[in-house]
Parts: structure tokens; sequence; C-alpha cells
């Protein structure tokens, strides 16, 4: 059984082995399904898991999608589905992935803790509170909002660069620090092929 309460200071509890292959099985159909309509999905028992959750795509070590969300908006097995074709098809950045590009994708998985509520009346006071390869962040103050999985610590080590580029991802503009932002920290149970 899938369980992953968390706190703000105990990890998470992971899902089993097992059922990190069945995850990743049951992505891969999905957008194989595609190209093959009658393929059926594999059967995934996650209980009545409700948690956020990320798919990335990866061709030859480079991002080639990455769709999902930070609360959950359905149970986990029909997001997953729903987030594997998304990322595949739908994800702005990219072209849809291609039948021969499917076999060289890696795949990989995040569920999400719950949100916890972080002090951001300051840039500062959030750096203070910011966890490097722990934390995920969701900032948002009026129409903006963004977030990095704790995955993009790998790529963005430095605090201060993190939260540079998540504001830039955001589409926050200028040097002073919004009025009202907001934010919160996740941490993620992340897998992969």
């Amino acid at each position: 059984m899938i369980n992953l309460e968390s706190s703000d200071t105990a990890p998470l509890h992971f899902i089993e082995l097992d059922q990190e292959l069945a995850i990743l099985s049951l992505v891969r159909s999905a957008i194989a399904q595609h190209w093959q309509p009658s393929l059926s999905l594999p059967e995934v028992d996650l209980g009545s898991a409700h948690r956020g959750c990320f798919i990335t795509l990866h061709l030859d070590g480079q991002l080639r999608g990455c769709i999902g969300c930070i609360e959950p908006e359905q149970a986990l097995p029909e997001q997953l589905v729903k987030f594997a074709k998304s990322a595949a098809f739908k994800d702005p950045r990219f072209a849809p992935l291609t039948e021969s590009e499917l076999p060289k994708v890696n795949i990989a998985v995040s569920l999400l803790s719950e949100l916890h509520p972080v002090e951001a009346s300051s840039k500062q006071s959030l750096l203070n509170q910011l966890r490097p390869n722990i934390d995920g962040l969701l900032i948002k103050e009026g129409r903006h909002r963004s977030t990095f999985l704790p995955s993009v610590w790998r790529t963005l080590p430095e605090k201060e660069a993190f939260i540079s580029a998540l504001l830039k991802k955001g589409g926050w503009q200028g040097p002073q620090w919004p009025h009202n932002m907001q934010a919160w920290r996740y941490q993620t149970h992340s897998f992969e092929e």
C-alpha cells in the first residue's frame, strides 16, 4: 500500500519497488497507447492515493517533456496516465514525441508530499529556509506562479541561482522582490527507468 504521509521534518515514506516498476510500466504504456489505441494499460494498485505528481521525459540526457501538478486533481493512477500523455505530446516547449523516440526515452516519475508554507516576505528569508537537494519550491504572487522540483538542484545547485531561475520561469521581472510573494516547499519521491 502506498504511504506518502509527510511532515516538514520527516522524510516521505516511499512506495515499494514493485509499485515503482508498475508505475513506470503504466506511464510507458500510456504513451505507447497514442500509436496503439487498443493497447491495454496495466492495472496499478495504489489504493486511494491522491498526490501531486510530475512525469519527466529525457532523450539522450536532455529534457524532452515534463508535465504534472503540485496538488492532486484526481486519483494518482489517472493523473499518471494524463501527465504521461501530456509530457509526451503536449509540453509546449517541445514537438510531440515520435514513435521512434519512445524506446530511447527515459521516464522519471516524481510523487509530491504535501505543501508546507515558508516565509517569503523577502528574498533573504526564503533563501535562509531552502534546503538544497531536498526541497521543491512553489512561489506565487498575483497572476505569477512557478515551481521547481527538487531535482532542479542538480542543474542549479546554488540557492541564489535556483530562486533567480524560478522567478524568471514565472515571469517576474526586475530586481525588486515581489511585494506579496507566497511560497511553499515540498519534497518528492522520484524514481526512473
